[in-house]
């Protein structure tokens, strides 16, 4: 597995990639679950009872929660049937309901259950709606524990911050846990970048809200379940490859509608590899991958526009993850007789290769390493003209690109 980016320590309230790994370690605490007695869930066994996101019993732990009768029986509920995606929404909506604007504590703890189930293939327009609406209010949250404190001390780090409706309590001021004004600042941007992807994930959502993917469908499409459920009864003849092939198709579904949020990525990316397992033969994983690859590429220079220079370093590694699967993408087209369903795979290839043009110094690539990449996303653009003349100008893009570098190219021409 690749080195973690070791996020900045004045931002910990959006270091989301540390907030992904605590999400990787509770999915498999809750996957670890499957088979056991309620009471073995439920840590009852030992002398304390163990309290944990991965069977809601940390939501007991927030004194205004507690007292709810909904609360309790939601949390004996999931308690019991920890992956039940229903439940652990029914939770977060009726604490929602029970507080208007939740301490960021409480909004951090709603949003790690809104986000849990996606890790072990639980997907949902509706549950993304929930994780949308929730992560949108958690980062309200800190802007507005950062406005108000900035307004409080008066600084003179407030140009350029927006403050209208920000009303001031100094005796109901939250702290943070940042405790330099740089580390705010960086924080309110990277918020608002954060904001601007959740409104583009709605925006992508709309059309997507009828889309599920669960659990037991990967496992039969994957060969690990038995029949039942929208594919049929136990026993019953199922055409297994139209039934990977309707799962793959939820699972390109399922990654673009949450590949906008960063700590989404890696649960995006185990789905990717579980469309690998399904069906390695098309390029359609591998484009799924890239897509994953470049929004961390996009999340890296959103942090290092924010201020924040140690996301710099993660830039050019998470671009040459993007580069590495729409590579193996082409392996899996013909470039000299392309079909229309290869043209996401060619297209996106070339674009990624004029991205990393455009971008060259922050991706660190040497001139003969670029002339080489320039090279392959012009092969894919002139492929991908060959179908649908509307890919002209980007052709026209990267011909201009590879003629900067000296290549001396013309349209359908490779340099030797």
């Amino acid at each position: 597995m690749a080195k973690q980016p070791n996020e900045n320590k004045d931002t910990p309230n959006v270091n989301l990639l540390k907030f992904q790994q605590e999400l990787e370690e509770l999915a498999k605490e809750v996957l670890a679950m499957e088979g056991k007695g309620f009471f073995a869930k439920l840590g009852l066994g030992k002398k304390t009872r163990e309290v944990t996101p991965a069977t809601g019993t940390d939501i007991l732990e927030i004194a205004f929660l507690r007292g709810d009768k909904e609360i309790n029986k939601l949390v004996s509920q999931l308690s019991g049937d920890p992956k039940n995606q229903a439940i652990r929404m029914q939770l977060v909506g009726r604490a929602l309901q029970m507080e208007g604007r939740p301490q960021l504590e409480v909004a951090r703890a709603l949003l790690i259950h809104s986000c849990l189930p996606f890790y072990w293939g639980e997907v949902t327009g509706p549950a993304v709606q929930m994780l949308l609406r929730v992560f949108k209010l958690y980062l309200e949250r800190i802007l507005q524990i950062h406005k108000e404190k900035m307004m409080a001390i008066q600084s003179s780090v407030l140009k350029g911050v927006n403050l209208s409706g920000i009303e001031v309590n100094e005796d109901d001021m939250e702290d943070s846990g940042v405790g330099n004004r740089a580390g705010m600042m960086m924080e309110i941007k990277i918020c608002e970048g954060l904001l601007e992807k959740i409104s583009e994930a709605n925006v992508t959502l709309q059309n997507k809200m009828g889309v599920s993917l669960s659990k037991y469908e990967l496992d039969l499409a994957l060969g690990k379940g038995g029949g039942g459920g929208m594919f049929g009864s136990e026993g019953s003849d199922i055409n297994v490859e139209q039934v990977q092939g309707i799962v793959t198709t939820k699972i390109m579904h399922s990654i673009d509608m949450i590949k906008l949020i960063p700590m989404m990525n890696s649960a995006g990316l185990s789905l990717a590899e579980k469309m690998k397992e399904i069906e390695d033969k098309i390029p359609y994983p591998w484009v799924m991958i890239g897509r994953l690859n470049q929004q961390m590429v996009r999340y890296h220079i959103m942090r290092m526009e924010a201020g924040d220079d140690q996301a710099r370093p993660f830039v050019a590694p998470a671009f040459n993850a993007a580069v590495v699967a729409y590579r193996r993408s082409m392996k899996t087209v013909s470039q000299s007789m392309p079909k229309k369903q290869d043209l996401p795979a060619l297209a996106e290839f070339a674009n990624l290769t004029y991205y990393g043009y455009i971008n060259r110094q922050i991706m660190r690539l040497d001139k003969e390493g670029l002339k080489k990449l320039l090279q392959a996303g012009k092969d894919a653009a002139d492929a991908a003209m060959t179908v649908d003349e509307s890919y002209a100008p980007m052709q026209a893009r990267l011909l201009r690109a590879c003629n900067s570098m000296g290549m001396g190219l013309s349209e359908g021409e490779t340099q030797e």
